[in-house]
């Protein structure tokens, strides 16, 4: 499996700014931005920034990245997402005063658990796997080793995914992606069959794909990427 252009790839409601150097892609919010529906609280949001690229039908997905968590329900991390009523967030979420691992399942309604992590700083990391008509979520613990948090029924469909940050009660969180990882289990490795190649991307990696990211910010569009030869995040040729 190699890498596969970016032309595929698009915003969803792109931050207020993003920028990129050589170790990481950060970026900063709008004012209020979420994905949620309707459980609980009663609304419909759908305006958080999420970048996407289509997804294979099963791999195995880990993002690093770390935010100034500050204010009640700032959250980043991952998306895959099908469409605006079924898709799925997983990552760190500040709620209740304290950082918690969290992932939100979402079929027509959203549902959402967390694992609390007092004080958790620095790089943190997330994994999806989806393989056989199931999600399963896993958070990277601070001393080291992954903790299974969740496993759900897939959304159906072909779906995309790439990092995700919102801030739901203000503007101006800031998070930084150091590192995107794509273990793809759609092709098996010629080299050794039955074995599945993986692809390592890096904030390095992640430069092509985000190159024009200031300009979409600052036009408010959520605009497609395109760029002639060049690769991109999470995908497959």
């Amino acid at each position: 499996m190699t890498l596969k252009q970016v032309s595929a790839g698009r915003w969803l409601n792109p931050p207020a700014d993003c920028r990129l150097d050589e170790r990481r892609l950060w970026l900063r919010t709008r004012e209020k931005t979420d994905f949620w529906r309707h459980t609980h609280y009663g609304f419909v949001r759908d305006d958080g920034h999420f970048w996407g690229v289509p997804a294979p039908s099963a791999f195995t997905a880990v993002a690093t990245f770390e935010g100034r968590y500050e204010t009640l329900y700032d959250q980043a991390g991952m998306m895959l997402r099908v469409d605006e009523s079924q898709w799925i967030k997983l990552g760190v979420e500040h709620s209740d005063g304290m950082t918690n691992f969290s992932i939100v399942v979402t079929r027509g309604n959203s549902d959402w658990s967390v694992v609390g992590q007092p004080l958790i700083s620095g790089p943190q990391s997330v994994r999806l796997t989806r393989a056989n008509g199931a999600i399963i979520a896993h958070f990277r613990r601070p001393a080291g080793g992954w903790q299974l948090m969740r496993v759900a029924d897939s959304p159906d469909g072909a779906a995309t995914i790439g990092p995700m940050a919102c801030s739901p009660e203000r503007a101006g969180f800031e998070v930084a992606f150091t590192g995107l990882r794509d273990h793809c289990a759609d092709r098996p490795s010629p080299a050794r069959p039955g074995l599945m190649r993986g692809c390592s991307v890096t904030a390095t990696g992640i430069k092509l794909a985000f190159r024009r990211c200031r300009r979409l910010a600052a036009d408010g569009v959520a605009a497609q990427l395109h760029r002639q030869g060049r690769r991109g995040v999470f995908g497959l040729s």
